[in-house]
């Protein structure tokens, strides 16, 4: 997408996003991009956040620049999940997932109004984000919004702005899509549908990963859309730790959705190759960053390869694109359907970079 540099009507952007740095997430890095990128086209750029950063996993990522980064608290359903969890995490964890009910609860977290109201962000991080926003726009240095889904409460927050300040011009970012056909992750879709297309008829323009998404939010909300590809951080281009792998190495980095990705194919053609010798088991490993370790872990016992796994867990982001970097192959596990088209992750970028 073209973004024209500033003139006297552009003087300012004001970028709503609750996943920001140090928060270590996926979805850190692209609001992370575009905040050090914006600077190029505004002369001022603030930035509304969570306080919340601290019960997350974090990660240092290089400076924002001249952004003023205003940091509000939240009292959501993940503050809810550290303050009680006895193991202080955020995320539902692989068996809490498994147990009857809590698919229901993550669906109706993931609905308005619940979305909102508790979802990450929770109204309190709306109401008081909303009462910094108007203050910093007020001064009349903010032109336009970016606000990037998820969570639901960037959006929103931005839809209330775009109401009270008719001149603003919002871009509303979609990461992922808020009604996933595929996914079901919501209760009563053509509800969520009918309430997103109110909240976004108030965006300017809309933004996404790829081309099959943005022809799905276009037929859905009936709003101009553009993509805005994942690219890499330019200043983690260069990986200054270069490692070697004595054997040869098939690495994957990233999360799992279960039932939409599998590594099977891959397991049942390398126990074909080495139970008719084409590939020595003595010369291969197959490496895995992530929290999935107990399903790849799974996968590979079926295929009597758990000797050849390497779980590395969850690791830093430098050290993933380390890894990347020094694999011999990088693997790609992803999903289309009928009903959505276009699922690209950020890791396809990275992994064409090393």
């Amino acid at each position: 997408m073209k973004i024209h540099h500033p003139d006297e009507d552009s003087k300012g952007i004001l970028q709503i996003a609750y996943y920001f740095p140090p928060i270590k997430t996926v979805g850190t890095l692209r609001n992370a991009r575009f905040c050090q990128t914006a600077p190029q086209y505004w002369s001022n750029v603030q930035v509304i956040t969570t306080a919340n950063a601290f019960i997350f996993d974090q990660e240092v990522i290089s400076s924002m620049g001249d952004a003023q980064i205003h940091r509000i608290p939240s009292f959501d359903f993940r503050w809810l999940i550290w303050r009680f969890s006895k193991k202080n995490t955020t995320h539902f964890s692989v068996n809490l997932k498994k147990k009857p009910g809590i698919g229901s609860l993550r669906r109706a977290l993931d609905s308005f109004p619940l979305n909102v109201l508790i979802g990450d962000g929770g109204i309190f991080y709306i109401l008081r984000g909303y009462r910094q926003a108007c203050k910093l726009i007020k001064q009349g240095e903010i032109s336009h919004l970016f606000s990037s889904f998820r969570p639901m409460s960037d959006h929103f927050l931005a839809f209330l702005l775009a109401r009270r300040f008719p001149h603003l011009i919002w871009i509303a970012d979609f990461r992922d899509i808020p009604v996933d056909p595929r996914l079901k992750n919501v209760f009563f879709p053509r509800v969520q549908h009918r309430i997103l297309k109110w909240i976004l008829q108030r965006a300017r323009l809309l933004t996404t990963v790829s081309e099959g998404l943005a022809q799905h939010l276009q037929e859905q909300y009936n709003r101009p859309v553009e993509v805005l590809y994942n690219a890499p951080m330019a200043q983690q281009a260069e990986v200054h730790r270069i490692l070697v792998f004595e054997k040869f190495t098939i690495l994957y980095t990233g999360a799992l959705y279960p039932g939409l990705q599998s590594a099977a194919p891959l397991f049942g053609a390398l126990q074909g190759m080495m139970q008719t010798g084409v590939i020595p088991a003595a010369e291969l490993q197959i490496v895995v960053c992530g929290k999935d370790g107990a399903l790849w872990h799974e996968w590979a016992t079926t295929h009597q390869m758990a000797d050849l796994l390497k779980d590395q867990g969850q690791l830093l982001h430098a050290q993933v694109l380390e890894l990347q970097h020094a694999s011999h192959l990088n693997l790609l596990l992803s999903w289309n359907s009928p009903e959505l088209m276009g699922i690209v992750t950020s890791k396809l970028f990275e992994y064409l970079q090393a």
